[in-house]
């Protein structure tokens, strides 16, 4: 996480010291995708985003198949 978003120019000192995952909406799972909102710990760090929303494919074997 540090790399990508030092790369990304959202972090130019210090480092993620940590993460925590929290599931958005009904358990944080739809149709096509889960979404999840991760908060972001600092180390030596002036500032960065506290959060970020990030969203994945669907981990449900039978929706994944409905979209291929």
């Amino acid at each position: 996480m540090t790399t990508a978003m030092r790369d990304a120019g959202a972090l130019p000192a210090g480092k993620v010291s940590g993460l925590e995952v929290q599931e958005l909406g009904d358990g944080g799972t739809g149709f096509t995708g889960e979404t999840v909102r991760v908060a972001r710990r600092y180390e030596g760090a002036d500032g960065g985003p506290s959060s970020i929303v990030a969203k994945f494919p669907t981990s449900y074997r039978q929706n994944r198949g409905m979209l291929e």
